[in-house]
Formats: structure tokens, C-alpha cells, sequence
């Protein structure tokens, strides 16, 4: 026996297995190295919650905290459903007996389901919560919570980014109840298993069982991620083939084809998806984009709609809705979803910009530029936000940090050169440099946009129109409009 190359740890203790001891059962969490990470399992009475933790960078920290790797943490354990005080809901009364806890020790705290991350189980619950103290710090964490007999099972994940979505699905795929007792003889099953086992290294797309359609709905999650949309709804295919009332398939579906432009195929998967599972939040919010994307607008808003009332606490429906709103004109309605959206959810950087736009519309500039500034703080890496900042800045009337804004956004995204350039003209000529406007307006005279549609000549004069719409004026703006209308002489 390789006694080395599979060890048992219990407790803070390393021990091999002892063939025929009579050992007392274990009380804490024990863990089995495998060749590719751990295999762990914690009782409680005669059953046992199993997972695995896969990756050979994962670190044992003692039996109830595991470093999964440099950045990110798991906590295990077990919530009596004597403190959880029901009978019913176990998974739903332990989320919140989380959130209750966390509300009396915390300034703020918000949380969301993330069914996402748990395909078709019920006995399995994510809920992501978000703490933060009074200075506006943040503490996030994924509670995935799995239903037992006289409580629940928890894995504590902590912090949340969307690159460890993954990782917290990988994590549920294996967290599994036994109803078996975990004493020295079911020690000693695992850790021989353990030893038969050859586990293949991890890969983002790995080999499935050709008849296992949660496998290859998996498989597919992982392309999907990767942009891989053929590979993603080629998998999904095969597990709906295997599996036609797996709803998740569809979902993920039909996202894969939407991304792919194929609006109604992603439509017709969404519909499938909420004839299986009619509270399918996501499936009505998502349904909401592809329609959006055909033009049907109202249809748009009835499913975000639907989605909000299945969800209350959907910040992406909330988002969707009040973009929608706002292509329809209502203005007002779009802010006060995007509000919500915020309140729900105020670290995604993407809900900024579209109040910002919002406001914008409502010429409240300075509401558009605090927006937009809260969006390059959440994800200082986006060109597009810095583009968008000095758009406003110029009609806020601040031309040097409209300047500041536009060169950022060139230094980010170099490929939007001509549109920003714009912007930085822009910036210049209200700044009073005109020799520096006027150089970057000849410069780039007859340059075409990315999609080809417009010069630079005919975005700034359309820019000039909307400047002049706003009350904007400056009286170099005529001897531009002439350098860029008179056409060269002929030879």
C-alpha cells in the first residue's frame, strides 16, 4: 500500500489508515489527498456531508478552513436546525439565519440567489451575501448551503468574483449527503477509494461518460465561459438529448446562442426552460435581452418584468428593465429601476453607465458624470467609461476634464482612436488651445469610425449640432466647421 501517497487527515492530525482498530467516530472534518486535491467529508449523527476540492494548490489550514488557492478561502460547517428554528425550508431559513447574523454585526448587508450555480438540485442552495462595514468596506461571500436530516451542511466561499463562479459550481457538482454514519470504517472506505482512484488533471473542458447529460451540461458551462459558443451549445445538445427536462441545458442554451446572434433559437431555448420551470427568474430576464435585441421592447419589459416578481432581489432584471425603459422614452421609469438595480447590487459597474445615459437624457449632467466616475472606480480598466466621462464633461461645461477623460480613454482603448479623438478635440477648442484642437480635427479629417459608417468630419459636426441643441457655443467652432467641410483644391 502507497501509505504515503494517500493520506487521512483528522483533525489537525495526519494518520494512515490502522486495519481493524475501534476507533470513536471523527468529529470534525476529514480529508483524503487524492492526486488531484482533496476529498473531504464532515458528519453529523448517521450521515455525512462529501466534497472535493480539486486543484494541488489547495491548502489545509486546519480541519474547518481550507485555502483553495492564494486568494481565495472556504470555511466548512453545520447549522442544527434547533438554531435555524424550522422545520421546513431549511436551506431558505439558514440563508437568512446568515443574513440575520451578519445584520447585527455589519453597517449594510445584501445578498442574492445564485441559482446559477446550482443546475437542477434542489437540496442545494448558493446565496451570495455582501457585508460591509460603516466606511463602505466590503466583505463578500458565496454560503452554499446542502439540506441534512437535522440541519445544514455549509462550504463558506469567500470573496466573490465572477472567475470563481467555477470553482463554487465545481464545489456543489461534489457536495453530496450520505446517509451513512462516518465512523473509522467509512474513514477507512473513503481513503481506500481514494488510492483506486487515477483522477485525470483538471481541464476547463474535460472528458465526460457519453450517457452522462449533467457532464456535458457542465462541460458546456465551461466553454460558454471560455466564448466558446459552438463547443457550449453543442454540449448543451447532448445533454438535452440525454436529458430533455434538463432545464439549466436550455438556459444555457439559449445564452450560447444569443451570444452567437441566433435571437430566435435563444428565445425558443429560454421558452423551453420556463415551460419546464415557470419560477425561472434568469430564463424570463435573459428571454427579455433576446427580445429587446428583435426590437420587441414591451415584450422586453414583461418578461424583466415577471422575472422581478419571481425575483424581487434580481439586480440584472432590475438593470435590464430600466434599460428597456429607457429605449421606450420613459426616462423616469429607467432611473428608478436602475436605482433599484444599484441599491440591489451597487458593485456592478455596468448599472452606472446606463443611469448615466439616463440621466444624460435628462441633460442632468452632473448626475451622468458622478455615474460614470462610480464606473471607473468599480473597473478602472474600461476605455469605454472614460469615453463616455468626457462626453459628459463636456457638456457639464468642464473641458479640461473632459481632456483628462478623453486621454485615459485613448490610453485604454486605442482601437475607438477616431471616436475618442473627438472628444479630445473637443475638450481643446472649449479649453481655449485651438491650435491643439485644430491639429487632431485636420489629423483625422476624413478617418473612419470602426464600423465604417462615419467619417470623424461627420461624427463632429453632428457633435457640434447636439453642443449648440445644449446652448454649448464657441466662436473658433465656425472656422472648424469650414477646415472641415471645404474640400482641397483640384490639381
Amino acid at each position: 500500500m502507497k501509505r504515503l501517497a494517500q493520506l487521512l487527515l483528522l483533525g489537525a492530525l495526519i494518520l494512515p489508515p490502522v486495519k481493524g482498530a475501534r476507533a470513536e467516530p471523527p468529529k470534525d472534518p476529514i480529508y483524503v489527498k487524492t492526486s488531484n486535491g482533496w476529498n473531504g467529508a464532515f458528519a453529523h449523527d448517521n450521515e455525512y456531508a462529501e466534497f472535493r476540492v480539486i486543484g494541488n494548490s489547495a491548502k489545509l489550514q486546519d480541519p474547518y478552513h481550507i485555502l483553495l488557492r492564494k486568494d481565495v478561502g472556504m470555511m466548512v460547517s453545520f447549522a442544527d436546525k434547533k438554531e435555524l428554528q424550522s422545520d421546513r425550508d431549511l436551506l431558505s431559513a439558514h440563508a437568512q439565519w446568515e443574513i440575520d447574523y451578519w445584520n447585527q454585526h455589519a453597517s449594510r448587508v445584501e445578498s442574492d440567489n445564485r441559482a446559477d450555480l446550482i443546475g437542477t438540485r434542489k437540496d442545494v442552495k448558493v446565496t451570495e451575501i455582501r457585508v460591509y462595514n460603516d466606511k463602505g468596506a466590503q466583505l463578500s461571500s458565496y454560503l452554499i448551503g446542502l439540506a441534512a436530516k437535522d440541519g445544514v451542511f455549509a462550504l463558506s466561499v469567500s470573496p466573490v468574483k465572477k472567475d470563481i463562479d467555477p470553482l463554487v459550481k465545481e464545489l456543489v457538482s461534489s457536495f453530496k449527503l450520505v446517509p451513512r454514519k462516518l465512523d473509522a470504517e467509512e474513514a477507512k472506505r473513503l481513503s481506500s477509494e481514494a488510492n483506486a482512484q487515477q483522477s485525470p488533471a483538471p481541464s476547463s473542458a474535460p472528458e465526460v461518460h457519453p450517457k452522462d447529460a449533467e457532464a456535458y451540461y457542465n462541460r458546456g458551462i465551461a466553454k460558454l465561459d471560455k466564448d466558446d459558443f459552438d463547443g457550449a451549445i453543442a454540449d448543451n445538445t447532448r445533454a438535452i438529448e440525454l436529458d430533455p427536462k434538463l432545464t439549466d441545458a436550455y438556459y444555457n442554451r439559449g445564452n450560447a446562442k444569443r451570444a452567437k446572434g441566433d435571437l430566435d433559437g435563444a428565445i425558443a431555448d429560454y421558452s423551453r426552460a420556463i415551460q419546464l420551470n415557470p419560477k425561472y427568474a434568469p430564463a424570463y430576464n435573459n428571454r427579455g435581452n433576446a427580445k429587446q435585441a428583435k426590437g420587441d421592447l414591451d415584450g422586453a419589459i414583461a418578461d424583466c418584468t415577471r422575472a422581478i416578481k419571481l425575483d424581487p432581489k434580481s439586480a440584472n432584471a432590475y438593470n435590464s428593465r430600466g434599460s428597456f425603459k429607457g429605449m421606450k422614452g420613459d426616462v423616469a421609469g429607467a432611473i428608478a429601476d436602475y436605482n433599484r438595480g444599484i441599491q440591489l447590487n451597487p458593485k456592478d459597474s455596468r448599472a452606472y453607465p446606463d443611469r448615466a445615459r439616463a440621466h444624460a437624457k435628462k441633460k442632468e449632467y452632473d448626475a451622468a458624470v458622478t455615474d460614470t466616475l462610480k464606473a471607473t472606480e468599480l473597473d478602472p480598466k474600461n476605455g469605454g467609461y472614460y469615453l463616455n466621462l468626457g462626453w459628459y464633461q463636456l457638456f457639464n461645461r468642464k473641458p479640461r476634464e473632459a481632456i483628462a477623460a478623453s486621454l485615459k480613454a485613448l490610453e485604454l482603448w486605442p482601437d475607438k482612436a477616431v471616436l475618442i479623438k473627438t472628444n479630445l478635440a473637443h475638450g481643446y477648442l472649449f479649453d481655449n488651445q485651438f491650435d491643439k484642437a485644430k491639429t487632431i480635427y485636420l489629423e483625422n479629417k476624413d478617418a473612419k469610425l470602426p464600423d465604417g459608417k462615419r467619417t470623424f468630419s461627420q461624427v463632429v459636426l453632428d457633435d457640434f449640432k447636439e453642443f449648440a441643441d445644449a446652448g454649448i457655443t464657441h466662436p473658433d467652432m465656425e472656422k472648424i466647421k469650414a477646415l472641415l467641410t471645404t474640400k482641397p483644391d483640384a490639381p
